[in-house]
């Protein structure tokens, strides 16, 4: 939840149904009414573009975007987000949903509803278990990744209706086998249009950046289309006349068995969505100083899921492009979205035979510019600047989403999202430490800088709590510097181990079994208590001996080395009394 920067005496409302107006003051309401202007020039065409995305009439964009902006304002947590019809979203919906529908448009829009609600239902059950946590789980290559895929599918997705083909295709290699049969009868005036309208979108941005381009493209290939009868002339496509009026509400009609079918796609798109509009809502309140509770946040989410199915829309996101557009007109809550509401419904009900002579190749010119700027390159670059694997895992995420489909790519992403963690857990850093030239200090060995260590102890760091996942990595370094030649102690430095599983602490009481068959005793320094806790639960303290327990590296290489044969009759008890300020890095 977020709570208004500015101070003063709020307007009185139930804080607790529309979290993000509360302490709203009615001087705010100019700026959300601009802000709500600038919106609606952005969702009309966005929103009747993605309904065509997601496989539904271009009406059903606009519904979903009634629904979404009204359940996120009730529940969100974000001043700031649009939530409504979303490109990668729309078209995950129309890959899962392609197969199911048989080709029926009326089966297919009751899918799309359904699935809304399911999704909206999955985030709901999120984010009143405190599951937000779940979001972190997509890391930011893989979901760079994953949206530089998305963008290539989109395109390729696209290119049917800028070329005036019906290739009904979603995954990449379907795409292009289709596209290469269906080339010889592709409309050329539609290609020219559509290439138009990317061309105008770009020019008006780069002209006149505060002028809402998207509006001002599909605006002129509308009225090229209605003054030159482009449909009756030469075969172009338009949206055609639509209904006016608001949606239907109520649930659709689906069986069991059907919504059985439709919840793990409805967990992946919820996952996604999540990860997706959460990194947005972060953003955008690290730029108004807003906290944004992320539980909160996808119980909007699920909110505007739910309404979205309920007015015969389908699964929706936060708009990275809209929520940014409302921020910099000076929005100040989710009345902006209220407002749009209002703007919207005047869409519907007196402006709709405006959009009937749109031409498709425009849509799909205005998708293909959402979808550019989802293929982040300089992200790309720096992350392949930073860390080869993950520029890696960034690519292999975007080649499986265009190669095996979005759905299947979700699935899959999330898997190479658990094994990143799994890999990076697995192989925590460690190092072998000795005294900085002239201090106290031990760091990491380094022939310039540290001194030559007494032979007979080893200075071990292990940067990580110790599980069942990396314990093996610390039982080999310990026993390898064990074996080395006139060794008589490993002292671990523990300042970094801030836990410890069964697993570790039996893979423990092994290696003191190794040890003592080789000579060798095993010490500790910088223990913390949760972990020194475990140890003595586990009568692993007593098999150490606090004698072998240090406040600080520096106190157990003195006390370890003032005997000739530490171990036999050395007596480091003074150790744990010191006042030393050594310390380890």
């Amino acid at each position: 939840m977020t709570t208004p920067a500015d101070p003063g005496s709020p307007t009185r409302l139930p804080g607790w149904l529309v979290p993000t107006i509360r302490g709203y003051r009615r001087a705010w309401l100019g700026d959300d009414v601009r802000a709500a202007v600038i919106l609606w020039t952005l969702l009309v065409p966005q929103a009747l573009a993605y309904a065509q995305t997601a496989g539904m009439p271009p009406e059903a964009g606009l519904y979903t975007a009634l629904g979404a902006m009204a359940g996120y304002a009730l529940l969100g947590a974000s001043r700031h987000m649009n939530v409504g019809p979303e490109a990668t979203v729309g078209l995950l919906s129309a890959t899962v949903l392609a197969p199911l529908a048989l080709a029926d448009p009326s089966r297919f829009a009751v899918l799309s509803a359904a699935l809304a609600i399911l999704t909206g239902i999955v985030c709901l059950v999120l984010g009143l278990l405190r599951l937000g946590f779940l979001a972190r789980l997509l890391s930011r290559p893989v979901l760079v990744g994953y949206l530089a895929g998305t963008g290539l599918t989109m395109i390729g997705s696209q290119l049917d209706k800028l070329l005036g083909l019906d290739l009904a295709a979603y995954d990449g290699p379907t795409i292009i086998g289709r596209l290469r049969d269906a080339w010889p009868d592709a409309n050329l005036t539609s290609l020219a249009l559509g290439l138009g309208v990317i061309g105008c979108i770009v020019a008006v941005r780069r002209l006149a950046p505060r002028a809402p381009a998207y509006l001002v493209a599909i605006a002129l290939a509308t009225g090229v289309s209605a003054l030159l009868s482009l449909e009756a002339t030469q075969g172009v496509a338009i949206v055609g006349s639509f209904p006016a009026g608001l949606p239907a509400f109520g649930p659709p009609d689906v069986d069991l068995d059907t919504l059985a079918t439709l919840l793990l796609p409805a967990v992946g798109i919820a996952l996604l969505s999540f990860a997706d509009s959460g990194i947005t809502a972060r953003a955008l309140g690290r730029r108004t100083r807003d906290r944004v509770d992320q539980d909160q946040h996808m119980l909007g989410m699920g909110a505007a899921g739910i309404a979205s199915g309920l007015v015969q829309g389908f699964a929706v996101n936060g708009s990275a492009s809209r929520s940014f557009a409302v921020a910099e007109a000076g929005g100040r809550s989710q009345v902006t979205g209220l407002v749009g509401i209002g703007l919207v419904v005047l869409t519907l009900a007196i402006l709709a035979p405006l959009f009937a002579p749109m031409p498709l190749a425009a849509l799909g010119g205005v998708t293909i510019v959402v979808a550019i700027s989802l293929i982040d390159l300089p992200e790309l670059r720096r992350i392949g600047a930073f860390d080869r694997i993950d520029l890696l895992l960034a690519l292999t995420t975007a080649a499986l989403v265009v190669w095996v489909g979005m759905l299947t790519g979700i699935l899959l992403v999330i898997v190479l999202s658990l094994l990143d963690v799994a890999r990076r857990a697995a192989v925590p850093g460690t190092a072998v430490l000795e005294r900085v030239r002239g201090t106290d200090t031990y760091r990491r060995a380094d022939p310039a800088t540290t001194v030559d260590m007494d032979p007979r102890v080893a200075a071990y760091r292990f940067d990580a709590p110790l599980f069942f996942a990396n314990v093996e990595t610390f039982v080999a370094d310990v026993t390898r510097l064990a074996v080395s030649p006139g060794r008589t102690v490993v002292l671990v430095d523990a300042e970094a181990i801030t836990g410890a599983d069964s697993t570790a602490v039996q893979a423990l009481d092994e290696l003191l079994d190794t040890l003592d068959g080789m000579g060798v005793r095993l010490a500790f320094a910088r223990v913390k208590a949760p972990v020194r806790a475990r140890l003595d639960r586990a009568g692993l303290t007593m098999r150490i001996g606090t004698a072998h327990i240090f406040l600080e590296v520096g106190d157990g290489v003195a006390a370890l080395t003032a005997s000739p044969r530490y171990g036999d009759g050395g007596s480091p008890e003074r150790a744990l009394q010191s006042s030393s300020t050594a310390t380890s890095t």
